[in-house]
């Protein structure tokens, strides 16, 4: 009889913190809306703004270089 082994690629893990952050809007109903998801969003955009500038850098510092 073959036995088939289940190995768990993907299984997620969450420190204490990480846990604490994605069950506290569970437990407060703000899930879709509220202060929880304004703040991803204000720390989503300050990340891609800081990445937008780190490639107009890179971009403007090519140009300079190869002229």
């Amino acid at each position: 009889m073959r036995t088939t082994m289940k190995i768990p690629i993907t299984k997620p893990y969450f420190d204490a913190e990480e846990r604490e952050n994605i069950v506290k809007p569970l437990d407060t109903g703000w899930i879709v809306q509220g202060p929880y998801v304004a703040e991803f969003q204000d720390r989503f955009a300050f990340g891609l703004c800081a990445d937008l500038v780190k490639i107009h850098e890179l971009a403007d510092h090519y140009e300079t270089t190869t002229k």
